[in-house]
């Protein structure tokens, strides 16, 4: 470790705006840039310069770690030799240099922030600004020229095609990182404490448990142990949206069965399950008659929900305004239906949507939202935080049965909520 002793001159910039405005007044300025960074987006005046002046570049070497750095980014800079990417490595390449020189003049910048949007003017940053003013940081300038050109040794050039592979890879990428960086709900102190209460009362805190503790916690179910005839209900549900995707193609027994208004008589001596796990809609008057008769609009709603692959925002939204105009539409009193709305979307997708129902009331007292939370809040209040949870973020199990309560695991949160 070198130790250096630097003089009253260096400042330190203590936001990611401070950060930004020092980097905007400097560039123009010097003649020379040798920069190091673990990443780089688009967007901000500190890269619109940069790209205005890629002839001042000496050395810039990006990290493609994580798959953060935007491809366009370094599509701007594929015909620029004095710009080399570093490929992945066993370790993450995650150094934030910025050194401008002018002949004997300088300024560096070296702290935490990255070339990015938020790095530059969003995130709690923190960075020191030196330079050839400071009398002695003479010596710290040559070790920063041989740490980055030793960055520089270890870095490779880039062509359009590697772009283009890796704007695959970024691509695949980018919903995940967009899911990952959402703040999470259930942190905020009032939540918390919301959270706590119901600990305290015995409620199941579901938010923090692993996928073991939480496929445990499942199987000991209240209700007589009903486990597997939930996980033979989803798979039949996910059978009849395969063999007809859209619910008003099917017959009226299927779509009766999918909506929970059917008026089958359940035999447990004959039948393999009950249609009623997962919210019954019997009394949800309106909601049956709409399924009765076979209506387009709640069909055209549930196509919005995909079959496979991530659900996202918009396709809930979608379904949410074409389930609340098909009720406008027909004219009928009374609220929209939550319960009848959410049976239908873990039918359709219960990895993702888990049904609210008085007799599971106490989930939302676990996630620490109102036991009436609406369908406006229903996605940013509930599902958004327990798509972010461990056992919900895991990898699908190997083990069977295991890999039967995975594919229906937000549906599945019922059965330990449930209370007959």
């Amino acid at each position: 470790m070198v130790r250096y002793t630097l003089g009253t001159d260096m400042r330190l910039l203590s936001t990611s705006t401070e950060i930004h405005d020092t980097l905007t007044r400097l560039l123009p300025k010097h003649d020379s840039y040798s920069v190091a960074v673990a990443w780089a987006t688009m967007d901000f005046a500190a890269q619109r310069l940069l790209v205005r002046n890629k002839a001042k570049i000496r050395r810039l070497v990006v990290g493609i770690d994580s798959y953060i750095t935007h491809p366009d980014f370094l599509c701007g800079f594929v015909e620029t030799p004095s710009v080399r990417w570093m490929p992945q490595r066993s370790v993450t390449f995650h150094p934030k240099v910025y050194l401008l020189e002018s002949g004997d003049s300088w300024d560096c910048i070296v702290g935490s922030a990255n070339f990015t949007k938020r790095g530059m003017l969003v995130n709690d940053e923190v960075a020191l600004h030196f330079s050839n003013q400071d009398t002695k940081a003479d010596s710290v300038r040559q070790d920063l020229q041989k740490l980055i050109g030793g960055y520089w040794a270890a870095a490779e050039s880039f062509d359009a095609d590697d772009v283009s592979e890796y704007r695959t890879a970024w691509e695949a990428r980018k919903r995940d990182h967009e899911r990952l960086s959402r703040p999470l709900v259930t942190t905020s102190p009032a939540i918390r404490r919301k959270r706590e209460r119901a600990r305290e009362e015995g409620v199941t805190d579901i938010l923090g448990m692993s996928w073991a503790e939480y496929f445990k916690r499942i199987q000991a179910e209240r209700a007589e142990n009903m486990f597997e005839d939930r996980l033979l209900l989803l798979e039949d549900a996910r059978s009849l949206f395969h063999d007809t995707p859209r619910l008003r193609d099917m017959d009226k027994a299927s779509r009766t069965r999918i909506a929970g208004t059917t008026y089958e008589r359940y035999d447990p001596d004959e039948d393999a399950f009950d249609w009623m796990w997962f919210g019954a809609m019997r009394r949800a008057f309106n909601f049956r008659s709409l399924i009765g008769r076979n209506s387009r609009g709640l069909s055209h709603a549930l196509d919005a929900i995909p079959l496979t692959g991530e659900v996202r925002r918009e396709h809930y939204e979608t379904f949410r305004a074409r389930f609340a105009k098909t009720f406008a539409n027909e004219q009928l009193g009374g609220g929209l239906g939550r319960g009848s709305a959410t049976r239908l979307l873990c039918m359709r997708r219960p990895d993702w949507f888990v049904c609210i129902a008085l007799p599971n009331a106490d989930l939302c007292k676990a996630t620490g939202v109102p036991k009436d939370i609406g369908l406006d809040k229903y996605w940013d209040r509930l599902i958004v935080p327990l798509t972010q949870t461990p056992w919900w973020m895991s990898e699908e199990p190997e083990s069977p049965v295991e890999k039967r309560t995975w594919m229906g695991r937000m549906a599945m949160l019922d059965a330990i909520y449930y209370v007959p």
